[in-house]
């Protein structure tokens, strides 16, 4: 089990509601990945993510989903790509299955940019 974090640092973490408008195959990553163009709504624009997700997911699948991001980390450089964004997901306790995706429900009412709590 994971050391406990306190509120504080939970709070920290900044979780927004993104929307996927854009998703390509990273032809320079070592492990198959794909190019994510988020929308985070008026207020925080759109942000670049990569993300290893291509055994569960196809580009054209992705566009027009509701994931979940974190949006204040540092950006960092993912196979010549700009990550501004980590987009959060699910794998199995044994770490054997593909990343699932983790967002709300499309018919909740959620925006691209609100904030998780």
């Amino acid at each position: 089990m994971p050391d406990p974090i306190t509120i504080h640092d939970f709070h920290a973490v900044d979780i927004r509601v993104a929307r996927i408008v854009a998703a390509e195959p990273n032809s320079g990553a070592r492990r198959p990945a794909y190019i994510l163009t988020l929308d985070l709504g008026p207020e925080m624009g759109r942000r670049t993510s990569s993300a290893q997700i291509t055994e569960a997911y196809a580009p054209d699948d992705l566009v027009g989903r509701l994931v979940l991001a974190v949006v204040n980390l540092p950006a960092r450089r993912a196979a010549g790509v700009k990550s501004e964004a980590l987009v959060l997901g699910a794998i199995t306790e044994k770490g054997d299955g593909p990343v699932v995706l983790i967002g709300p429900d499309e018919h909740d009412r959620v925006l691209p940019g609100d904030r998780i709590l």
